[in-house]
C-alpha cells in the first residue's frame, strides 16, 4: 500500500511533468516563407520556457535558418472582475455577535487586456 507522502509526491510530480511537457507556443501564421508565432509571455524562466517553445516552432519551420523580424505583444481579448463591498460593522452584545448593517454597498468593476507575445519570423536563405 502506498503512504500519503508518497501519494502526494507523484501527484505532485505529475503535474509539474503535465506543465513542463506540454508547449507553450503555437503557431498564428504559417507561410512558405514566413510565419508568426505567439506565447502566453516573454519568459523562458523554469517550467514555463515560453521562448524556448517558441525557437522550437520557428525552427521546425525552417530548419535550415530564419531571422526574427518583429517581437511585440498582441490584445487577443479582453477580462472583466467585479466586486461588491458593503459598510457594516460587528459589535459584541449580551447574546454574542451582530453585524450592524448601514446598507451602503460599493461595486467595482475593473476591465484590462488579454495580451499573448507575438514573434513574427522569416526563412534566411542559405548561402551555401
Amino acid at each position: 500500500m502506498i503512504g500519503g507522502r508518497a501519494v502526494l509526491l507523484l501527484v505532485v510530480g505529475g503535474i509539474v511533468a503535465g506543465l513542463t511537457g506540454c508547449s507553450s507556443a503555437r503557431y498564428v501564421l504559417r507561410e512558405s516563407d514566413r510565419g508568426i508565432v505567439a506565447i502566453p509571455a516573454n519568459t523562458n524562466m523554469w517550467p514555463w520556457k515560453h521562448r524556448d517553445d517558441a525557437d522550437t516552432l520557428m525552427q521546425g519551420h525552417f530548419p535550415n535558418g530564419y531571422q526574427i523580424d518583429r517581437e511585440f505583444e498582441e490584445v487577443v481579448g479582453k477580462t472583466t472582475t467585479s466586486g461588491e463591498d458593503t459598510d457594516g460593522q460587528t459589535v459584541q452584545l449580551a447574546d454574542g455577535l451582530v453585524t450592524l448593517d448601514t446598507g451602503q454597498r460599493r461595486s467595482s468593476s475593473t476591465t484590462t487586456d488579454v495580451t499573448e507575445y507575438r514573434i513574427e519570423y522569416s526563412r534566411v536563405e542559405s548561402k551555401y
